[in-house]
């Protein structure tokens, strides 16, 4: 696994197949239509967006692609969250 800074270098990268966005949500449509339009799957932190508009257009372009979309909440799943429980 890799972390990037800056999502844009991952997108960009052709050795990566999937992104995982954990992002504030109102840039959760643009890093997952981004990362769709360069052929990655998408794993997004809840909520998928901002805006309900927003929605439409994350599931069009992964509809577009043929490519995954999870969304999920990777932190109350995660074995520190157990552990702090």
């Amino acid at each position: 696994a890799a972390f990037f800074s800056d999502g844009r270098l991952a997108i960009a990268r052709e050795d990566v197949d999937a992104v995982v966005i954990c992002l504030p949500p109102a840039l959760h449509a643009e890093a997952a239509t981004a990362a769709f339009a360069a052929g990655k799957h998408v794993y997004i932190e809840k909520p998928l967006t901002w805006t309900l508009e927003e929605g439409t257009h994350i599931i069009r372009a992964e509809k577009s692609t043929g490519k995954l979309l999870q969304v999920g909440s990777q932190a109350k799943s995660s074995a520190l969250t157990a552990k702090a429980r």
